[in-house]
């Protein structure tokens, strides 16, 4: 039954694209039944193209659908005429060959006669058209690109290694992950996101009609429109596409540390796609359940630079502060304090480029891990899973997340500057990706274990707002819930309460309003790290301050002395210089005087300081 045929192509389609509520609608207008088709080889042998599936499944970047390989493989059988007389087949046995395609699959008739340049129009029952399909074409298939650009080394001081204790600066000799190449350029289809990505290596040399290839893919697929959510309950798992082209064997280390099916994605080297396991944990860590996920602040907040300021990174909306302001604080190391030539605050594209891998390299090498555990790079795949839980919500992101394992920093870096578009493009979920890596690679256990018994076990905090754990962990490689010296123990034996700190000193430092205010206390690891750099909380809002002078993180100061300030939400377009007096002995102010939260939180470290703003209006 072609029509059966024609339904499988579809549903196979959208289940390997993760459109589940899409498939949940065709399922629901065209039931299935005994004589439905739920088998990838079953499909391919009722439409006779068991050959273009092998030569696909040969290829160095196989295509995910069966659709994809129709689309691909028609203009080439298209293209065979030229060589039809080599080959002593005749003309019309070309033709027949194309309608029994065209006809199988329920497309209007083919031919490989230059003077019927016929385009293939999809053929779906009059009622269900309006539902399954949109007037727009998907654009052509963009190829891989390469960038061959030399990046700065990372910082020998930042640790890649060991437990919470020990064994910083340690690499390990053992197998060197190659890194992935996702940095392709994608056209995206707005809502669902779905990126395909077809490399200069797919295509042959036998003569194939490039102008045609664009055109039938333009004309030929149907840009899917997905419907209104309103199956949430629907389980993927039932849709049994058994393919040899992937395998199912998984590996686990500690904790949930890294746990990732050994399917292989196109354009990817060394990544691997996310379990269905270790997605749910992931979502569970971060919010508390799965049915919660990043809203539309985190989801459009990638690492771009301030035109006015090219040292700062821009945020778009409130929610993703924390992330940002620890991403900046590395920046800061590489403009300022990096090895070699001092870039300064006013860097090129190219060296706003080099500093932001070395950061997210850095970042990532610095969390604390077991020994001989992998650094994890968390990129954006083209393929979703399959086989959500019902109580599984599906986001978009975390179940097309491409991981890579990586065992020592080059290589971390290495991938990090091969897929620096993605964390740079505006769709594509930068800050998302390095929370996820940063997670995966402390482990979703120990992250647990660094928390306080009772701090709410999520990293994400109400609204969308980074908690003090997340920033922690980014910056200091462990999610632990204070900023204080140490851990403290409150009350007696068995009901003890440890309130988890700051274990040695930082490279980067923190200053709290709510220290200002009595609720907390920030300790000396933090009030005095080994560079000048300090990332301020106030009032929900996680930003940057530090200094030029690096003698000013561990020198007492009696002289007034200058802080640079950059609150990436502001859209500052002016830099702001403070000047700090410490001996102005200013005393403490009234309740009901209005002050800047910045000013109280520089005077927990100097207290009594004067602060002049010079030409700029203080920021309340």
């Amino acid at each position: 039954d072609m029509e059966e045929v024609a339904v499988a192509v579809v549903r196979e389609y959208l289940a390997r694209n993760g459109f589940k509520d899409t498939l949940a609608t065709l399922d629901k207008e065209n039931p299935r039944t005994r004589s439905s088709i739920t088998k990838r080889s079953d499909i391919a042998k009722a439409l006779k193209v068991e050959k273009w599936m092998k030569r696909n499944k040969e290829s160095t970047a196989p295509l995910a659908t069966i659709l994809d390989v129709i689309c691909k493989e028609l203009p080439r059988l298209k293209s065979s005429r030229a060589a039809s007389s080599a080959s002593k087949k005749p003309h019309h046995e070309h033709e027949e060959d194309l309608r029994s395609i065209s006809g199988e699959l329920g497309l209007a008739p083919l031919s490989v006669t230059p003077s019927r340049p016929t385009v293939p129009k999809v053929g779906v029952k009059p009622h269900q058209r309006n539902q399954l399909f949109g007037n727009q074409a998907v654009a052509p298939r963009p190829t891989k690109s390469r960038a061959s650009h030399r990046f700065s080394s990372l910082d020998n001081n930042r640790n890649g290694s060991s437990s919470d204790d020990e064994g910083e600066g340690k690499n390990y000799n053992t197998t060197d992950y190659s890194g992935a190449d996702l940095k392709s350029k994608s056209h995206h289809r707005p809502r669902t996101r779905v990126t395909r990505k077809v490399g200069r290596d797919e295509e042959s040399n036998d003569g194939i009609d490039e102008k045609a290839d664009r055109l039938l893919h333009e004309k030929m697929k149907k840009r899917i429109a997905q419907p209104p959510s309103s199956t949430s309950s629907l389980v993927m798992e039932d849709i049994d596409f058994d393919s040899t082209e992937t395998s199912t064997s998984a590996t686990s280390h500690r904790g949930g540390r890294f746990t990732a099916s050994h399917t292989q994605l196109e354009g990817v080297e060394g990544g691997n796609l996310i379990t269905m396991e270790l997605a749910t944990l992931l979502r569970e860590l971060v919010f508390g359940t799965v049915q919660l996920s990043y809203n539309q602040s985190w989801k459009g907040q990638n690492f771009e630079f301030n035109h006015h300021l090219p040292y700062g990174l821009v945020q778009h909306e409130g929610g993703p502060c924390g992330v940002l302001a620890a991403v900046e604080s590395f920046l800061v190391k590489e403009f300022i304090f990096g090895e070699g030539n001092k870039i300064g605050l006013f860097p090129s594209q190219k060296e706003q480029d080099a500093a932001l891998a070395n950061a997210l390299a850095a970042i990532l090498c610095g969390i604390k891990r077991d020994s001989g555990a992998p650094i994890i790079v968390a990129l954006r795949g083209a393929s979703a899973l399959r086989g959500f839980s019902r109580q599984y919500k599906s986001d978009g992101i975390t179940e097309k997340l491409v991981l890579v394992k990586c065992m020592t920093e080059s290589t971390v870096l290495k991938t990090m500057q091969d897929n620096l578009l993605q964390f740079k493009a505006k769709d594509g979920f930068g800050a998302i990706l390095l929370l996820s890596a940063a997670v995966l690679t402390r482990g979703i256990e120990r992250v647990r274990e660094d928390m306080d018994v009772g701090a709410g076990g999520t990293l994400m905090g109400k609204h969308n707002y980074c908690t003090v754990e997340m920033v922690n962990l980014l910056v200091c490689g462990y999610a632990c819930s204070n900023v204080h010296d140490g851990d403290k123990v409150l009350g007696d034996e068995p009901d003890t309460l440890v309130l988890k700190g700051i274990k040695r000193q930082g490279t980067f430092g923190f200053l709290s309003l709510f220290e200002h205010y009595q609720s907390c206390e920030v300790g000396v690891n933090l009030k005095c790290p080994k560079l000048p750099v300090w990332i301020i909380y106030a009032e929900s809002h996680f930003t940057v301050l530090f200094s030029k002078d690096a003698t000013l993180a561990y020198a007492r100061q009696m002289r007034p002395f200058n802080l640079e300030y950059y609150d990436q939400l502001a859209q500052m377009d002016a830099h702001y210089t403070l000047v700090i007096d410490p001996s102005a002995n200013v005393p403490r102010p009234g309740d009901e005087e209005v002050i800047p939260p910045l000013e109280h939180c520089i005077r927990t470290k100097w207290p009594g300081s004067s602060i002049y703003w010079g030409a700029n209006d203080p920021l309340y």
